[in-house]
C-alpha cells in the first residue's frame, strides 16, 4: 500500500511539474506566429438593407488547396451606389394566440429572415434561460436573422432582438436571409450567381388577416436573357405546424421556348445559435437524408469542425437514391430543407441532384494578438445548399418543399399537449415528419464511421434506439404525473431498479456470501502465501484449488459486471434521451435551471487559469488532456462519484494479497478520474446515478441485516478430500467453531408423548447442499484437466 501511495504522489508531482514547465517555456520563449498559407480571397457583398451596413464587404480567406470548394458559392455582382432598406413581411404574427412558428420574410432575396419557436425558451451560451427586463423567459430564436457579436466571455448578457414587419431600422444589422434561391449562368456552370439572392422580389400577396389560421406570402421575379424565366416563391404557414411550406414555381417566359436549361440552388439556414458552449459536445451539424429505390432511408453526417477544416463538403450526389432532406441541427433543434412527399401531379420528388455543406463564416478571430475562441471550426457557422437538376421548362415546373423548424427528435412532438391536454400537434402530421419525410433519421440512426457500422451490424444501434425511445416514452408518461422532471428521473430509477431487483438482489446476496467465505478462508490463503512466497505461479494455482475445494466461486465477482451490462442500454438510453429531449432542456429542479446541463451550483468566473478561461475549452494542455471545467462549480457529479466510491468500498471483498490490494487502490483512484471526466455531465443523468447508487446501498444493507441473523460457517478443506470435515466459522458472526463430524441436530427436542414415542426434533438435519451450478462444474472440469496434464507431464 505504501508503494502504491508513492507511485500516486510521483505521478501527481510529475504532472504538476510538466504543466508548470510548459507554461514557463511559453512565458520565456513564446512561439512565433504561424506563417500565413497561400489563400484564395472570396469576396462576398453583404447586402443587409441597413444604411449602417451599406457597401460593407466580407472577405473570406480559404486555403489555396480548397479553391475548388468555393465554386458553389454565389458570385456577387457589383453593388449599386445606394441600396434601399429591406422590407420584412410577417407570418404567424398573432401575439394573442401565437402560432408555433413566428416567421419574418425578407423581400430582398425572398428569403426567411427570422424564425421564432414560440413554445420553446431561448438558452444562452452558458446554457441558462434568457430573460427580458421583467424576468420573463424569451422564446427561442432558431434563426436569429441578425448579426450577433461574439464576445470572448460567454456571460455577455446578450438578448436576441425580435424583428418587426416593415422597413428595417438603420441601427439593425441583419444577417443574410435563409432559404434564398440562386441560379446558374448555364447548366454546366459550377458556381451560381447571386442575382436572385440580393434583388428585391415583387410582393404579390401577403396575409390579409394576421389572425387567420393559415397564412400565405407570394414573391415573384423574372430573369431576362439568356434564361427568360419567371419564378414564384409561395410561403405558407399554419398555426399548429412546425414547418413552413415552400412552393417554387418556375416557367419559361412566352416566346423564348428555345432558351437553355435552368438550374437553381436553394440555400439553408443561417446563424442557428449554440447553447451551453462550455459543456456541450454538440455544435452545428450537417445531415443529409437519402431514400433508395426500396424505400430504405440513410443519412450522411458531418459536423462544423469537419466542414471548416475542408472549407466545405464534397458534393453528395443522389446516384440511385433520391435526396430527401438537407438539415443543419444543433443539440436540440433542426432546420431542414425537406422535399415534400406531396408534389404536384406528374412531378416526381427526385428533382435535387446534389447537396453540399458550406462554411458561411470561417473563423471568429478576436482582436489582433488574441487567440481563437475555440478549436478551429467548432463555433463556425455552416449551412447546406441543395442544387436542382437541369430543367428544360417545356412546361411550368412546381417543386414543393417543407422547411422543418422544430425539435431534432421529431417524435417528441407526440408528447406535446395544449392547455386542454389534447395533442398540440396533429399526430398524423408528426408521423408524416417522422416516417414519410424520414426525419426520424436525424437522431435514430447509426453514428458515423466504422464503429457505427459495426454497432449496427451487431444490432447494438437498434437496441440503443429502442431503449432511448422507451426512455422518452416513460419520462413523457411520468412528466404528465410528476410536478417536475427531476422527480420523473427518480421515478424512472425506481422503475428500472425494480425491474432488475431479482437479478441485483441475487447478485448482491452472492457477493455477500463470497465476502464472508473469503474472510473465513483468509488465514489459509495467508498460509499459502507464506509457503509459496518464492513461487507466485504455484501460489495462484494452490489458491484456486483452495477456493474450488471449499465452494468459493471467484467468478461471482463478474455478477456486478453483468448487472452493469444489463443496465448499460438503459443508462445509454437515458444519456441520449437527455441529449435529445427538448423537455429536459431548461427544465428546473431545486437549484438547477437546466436538467439537460450541469447543475451549475456556484459561479466561479471565467478567469481561472487552465480551469475556466473560455479560449482553453477543449484545448489539450498536457499530453492532449484539457483541464477546462467551465465557469461553474457542479456539485451533483461530485456527489454521484462519492456515493459510487462509498458503494465500491462497501462491496469490495478484503484483499488477500498485495496485488489485489493494489488493484482495489487503483480502482479508488479511478473514481477520482471519473469524477473529473463526468464533471460536466447533465444534471438529469447525475440525478439518475445518485438515485441508483442509493438504491444499491439500501438493497445491500437489507441483505446484510438478513445474513447476520444466524451464524455463518464455511467448510474449509485444505487436504483435497471430502468437505464434511473441519469447518471454520466467521469470527464476526459471534459463534464458536464447530468440531468435525456429522452436523448436529438443531432446534428444540420435544418430550415423549403419551404413547411413549421417541422424541422428534423440531427441525431435521440440514438439507443437502444444492448441486453445483454451471460455472462450478466448468471450473471443476478445468481443474481436472489441469491436474491430468500435470500428472502426464510428471
Amino acid at each position: 500500500m505504501q508503494n502504491n501511495r508513492s507511485i500516486f504522489w510521483f505521478m501527481l508531482i510529475s504532472l504538476v511539474f510538466v504543466i508548470t514547465w510548459q507554461q514557463f517555456l511559453l512565458w520565456m520563449w513564446p512561439p512565433e506566429p504561424p506563417k500565413p498559407k497561400p489563400v484564395v480571397q472570396r469576396e462576398a457583398v453583404q447586402l443587409l438593407g441597413s444604411s449602417a451596413m451599406l457597401g460593407k464587404r466580407w472577405v473570406f480567406d480559404l486555403p489555396a488547396a480548397d479553391e475548388q470548394a468555393v465554386k458553389d458559392w454565389p458570385t456577387p455582382p457589383i453593388p449599386p451606389s445606394r441600396i434601399p432598406p429591406a422590407e420584412l413581411i410577417a407570418l404567424g404574427d398573432d401575439p394573442e394566440n401565437p402560432f408555433y412558428l413566428r416567421v419574418m420574410l425578407n423581400r430582398r432575396g425572398a428569403g426567411v429572415q427570422q424564425v421564432i419557436l414560440t413554445q420553446f425558451d431561448e438558452a444562452s451560451r452558458l446554457g441558462k434561460p434568457v430573460k427580458d427586463g421583467e424576468g420573463k423567459r424569451l422564446p427561442l430564436h432558431l434563426i436569429p436573422g441578425v448579426n450577433r457579436p461574439l464576445e470572448r466571455k460567454m456571460d455577455d448578457g446578450y438578448v436576441p432582438p425580435t424583428l418587426q414587419p416593415g422597413t428595417v431600422p438603420s441601427d439593425v444589422s441583419l444577417s443574410p436571409a435563409s432559404y434564398r434561391v440562386f441560379h446558374y449562368d448555364s447548366p454546366d456552370a459550377t458556381q451560381p450567381l447571386d442575382t436572385l439572392g440580393i434583388r428585391d422580389w415583387d410582393l404579390v400577396t401577403k396575409p390579409a388577416d394576421p389572425k387567420a389560421d393559415t397564412q400565405e406570402v407570394v414573391f415573384q421575379t423574372e430573369l431576362k436573357a439568356p434564361h427568360w424565366v419567371k419564378l414564384r416563391k409561395i410561403f405558407t404557414l399554419k398555426r399548429h405546424e412546425y414547418h413552413i411550406g415552400l412552393r417554387l414555381e418556375i416557367e419559361r417566359l412566352p416566346g423564348h421556348e428555345g432558351a437553355p436549361k435552368f438550374r437553381y440552388q436553394l440555400a439553408g439556414p443561417i446563424g442557428m445559435p449554440i447553447e451551453g458552449e462550455w459543456y456541450t459536445g454538440t455544435f452545428r451539424n450537417m445531415m443529409v437524408g437519402f431514400v433508395d429505390p426500396d424505400g430504405n432511408a440513410s443519412r450522411h453526417f458531418e459536423d462544423a469542425a469537419q466542414i471548416a477544416y475542408k472549407s466545405g463538403t464534397e458534393r453528395l450526389v443522389r446516384s440511385q437514391s433520391r435526396l430527401q432532406y438537407a438539415a443543419i441541427s444543433t443539440q436540440y433543434f433542426a432546420s431542414a430543407i425537406t422535399v415534400d412527399d406531396q408534389q404536384a401531379e406528374g412531378q416526381a420528388p427526385n428533382f435535387l441532384e446534389f447537396v453540399r455543406g458550406t462554411l458561411e463564416r470561417p473563423g471568429r478571430p478576436l482582436m489582433p494578438g488574441q487567440p481563437e475562441l475555440s478549436r478551429p471550426g467548432e463555433l463556425d457557422d455552416i449551412t447546406v445548399r441543395a442544387i436542382s437538376e437541369s430543367l428544360g421548362l417545356e412546361k411550368p415546373v412546381q417543386h414543393a418543399f417543407m422547411l422543418y423548424e422544430g425539435p431534432v427528435k421529431v417524435r417528441l412532438l407526440h408528447q406535446m399537449r395544449d392547455s386542454q391536454g389534447n395533442p398540440a400537434v396533429d399526430p398524423a402530421l408528426v408521423d408524416r415528419y417522422k416516417d414519410s419525410l424520414n426525419l426520424r433519421t436525424l437522431t435514430d440512426y447509426q453514428m458515423p464511421g466504422p464503429i457505427g457500422s459495426f454497432a449496427r451490424t451487431i444490432l447494438w444501434t437498434d437496441l440503443l434506439i429502442l431503449t432511448t425511445n422507451l426512455m422518452h416514452s416513460i419520462l413523457g408518461l411520468f412528466n404528465g404525473i410528476m410536478p417536475t422532471l427531476g422527480l420523473s428521473i427518480i421515478a424512472l430509477t425506481i422503475l428500472v431498479r425494480g425491474v432488475l431487483f431479482p437479478v441485483s438482489r441475487k447478485q448482491a446476496a452472492g457477493m455477500q456470501r463470497f465476502q464472508e467465505k473469503m474472510a473465513v478462508l483468509a488465514p489459509e490463503v495467508k498460509k499459502l502465501q507464506e509457503r509459496f512466497k518464492d513461487d507466485p505461479q504455484r501460489f495462484k494455482e494452490e489458491q484456486m484449488k483452495l477456493y474450488l475445494r471449499n465452494g468459493v466461486n471467484p467468478l461471482v465477482m463478474m455478477g456486478g459486471c453483468l448487472l452493469l451490462i444489463a443496465q448499460m442500454p438503459i443508462i445509454m438510453g437515458l444519456y441520449y434521451c437527455l441529449q435529445e429531449s427538448v423537455f429536459f432542456r431548461l427544465s428546473d429542479f431545486l437549484w438547477i435551471e437546466n436538467l439537460a446541463a450541469p447543475d451549475m451550483l456556484l459561479w466561479w468566473s471565467e478567469g481561472i487559469p487552465l480551469i475556466s478561461q473560455p479560449e482553453l475549452r477543449g484545448v489539450g494542455i498536457c499530453f492532449g488532456i484539457s483541464f477546462y471545467m467551465g465557469p461553474y462549480l457542479n456539485i451533483l457529479p461530485i456527489i454521484a462519484m462519492g456515493l459510487m466510491l462509498y458503494q465500491q468500498i462497501k462491496t469490495m471483498p478484503p484483499p488477500t494479497d498485495e496485488q489485489q490490494a493494489a488493484q482495489q487502490s487503483m480502482m479508488k483512484y479511478m473514481m477520482g478520474i471519473m469524477a473529473f471526466l463526468f464533471y460536466k455531465v447533465a444534471a438529469g443523468l447525475a440525478l439518475y446515478f445518485i438515485a441508483t447508487t442509493i438504491w444499491g446501498l439500501i438493497e445491500r444493507r437489507m441483505i446484510k441485516k438478513a445474513s447476520t441473523t444466524s451464524p455463518v460457517s464455511v467448510p474449509v478443506n485444505t487436504s483435497g478430500g471430502s468437505t464434511t470435515g473441519e469447518l471454520l466459522t466467521n469470527s464476526n458472526s459471534g459463534s464458536t467453531p464447530r468440531p468435525a463430524g456429522p452436523a448436529p441436530i438443531q432446534g428444540k427436542v420435544k418430550k415423549k408423548d403419551k404413547k411413549g414415542k421417541a422424541p422428534q426434533p423440531a427441525n431435521r438435519e440440514r438439507k443437502p447442499e444444492k448441486p453445483p451450478g454451471f460455472w462450478e462444474r466448468l471450473q471443476n472440469w478445468v481443474q481436472e484437466q489441469q491436474d491430468k496434464a500435470k500428472r502426464r507431464g510428471g
